[in-house]
């Protein structure tokens, strides 16, 4: 992992620099980050020789059931004679193109976001669960359409993002979510509440649900994830206690990063239910430095150090998983 945490510095040093002078950063950031990804090798992320798999049954004239648009996005590649290979490079370019657009063109800090896309270890898992991340980055492309209030460009893009992975459909009541009171009461009330099914009843819960959708059998093979669930609840919450108490003011963002800390509250014990989340953890990386720029504290940079503190404590929960160490490159 010692080369994806060297990359993680130079990504935050990018952030320290004046946003009107990041352009070189981001430039060089976003090559860095496509040759990593779209260059890796088929051994690299627990899922890519499946996906190599599908490639070739679909290049042999099969036929798979994947998304329409995975499908679409292999059969372009075999039209023009390309191989794998190039499948990993089109999704990594689909994949970043909208998190470094977005980021700079809405966030105060876009290096800041970068770096925060990459703690969060979205970018990391694009290694692994390439179909999902490259949905999760249309639904980040859809935020600023919700934010906006064009609820109707926000639902089309969800359903593009769906055509590459159907989960992306959880997003759809997100419409909604400015009918949340903005009363702290209320969001502590919600947050307490989901810890608490998460802690005392989501094991019966999720064997309850598995029961009846007959997927028990696959649960007693990953079992309920228990390793440092009690570290990412302590870690998350007390970081959203963090930013509701010294967030200057609470709009809509602030609204989607609350849903994102409920949401996982609730999943943090369900089987693979981190990949879910990652529709909603993503909205971070517009909202972070946005905080950073918008609180209470004195100096307001504390809370740049304590969101990078954050970061990397996610991270190093995170790190090494989805099978992307040892990594290897096809250029190196």
């Amino acid at each position: 992992m010692g080369i994806f945490y060297l990359l993680s510095v130079f990504l935050l040093v990018g952030a320290f620099v004046n946003s009107k002078r990041q352009k070189p950063f981001m430039f060089f950031s976003f090559v860095v980050l496509f040759v990593l990804s779209g260059f890796r090798d088929s051994s690299v992320g627990t899922d890519t020789a499946a996906y190599e798999e599908l490639f070739l049954h679909l290049s042999k004239g099969g036929t798979i059931i994947q998304e329409v648009g995975w499908r679409f996005l292999n059969k372009v590649v075999i039209y023009f004679d390309g191989e794998f290979q190039h499948v990993l490079m089109l999704s990594s370019l689909l994949t970043l193109i909208p998190i470094f657009y977005i980021s700079k063109k809405y966030s105060l800090n876009p290096m800041l976001s970068i770096f925060l896309y990459f703690a969060f270890y979205i970018y990391l898992q694009s290694f692994n669960i390439t179909r999902q991340t490259l949905a999760v980055s249309v639904i980040f492309m859809a935020y600023p359409f919700l934010l906006n209030r064009k609820p109707l460009f926000f639902i089309l893009l969800v359903c593009l993002a769906s055509a590459f992975h159907l989960t992306a459909l959880i997003c759809l009541p997100l419409i909604f979510v400015d009918k949340i009171p903005d009363k702290k009461l209320i969001y502590l009330a919600l947050m307490a509440f989901s810890m608490i099914i998460s802690v005392f009843l989501s094991d019966l819960i999720i064997r309850y649900l598995s029961r009846i959708i007959g997927y028990e059998h696959y649960l007693d093979i990953f079992g309920i994830e228990e390793l440092a669930v009690g570290y990412y609840l302590v870690v998350l919450n007390a970081f959203f206690l963090f930013v509701l108490f010294t967030a200057r003011n609470r709009g809509l963002l602030f609204k989607l990063f609350f849903i994102y800390v409920v949401l996982a509250n609730l999943m943090v014990k369900v089987p693979f239910g981190y990949r879910l989340i990652y529709y909603f953890t993503v909205i971070q990386v517009l909202y972070l430095p946005y905080f950073v720029y918008n609180n209470k504290l004195k100096p307001r940079d504390v809370a740049f150090g304590i969101v990078v503190f954050y970061a990397y404590l996610v991270f190093y929960r995170s790190a090494g998983n989805g099978g992307i160490i040892p990594y290897d490159n096809i250029l190196f």
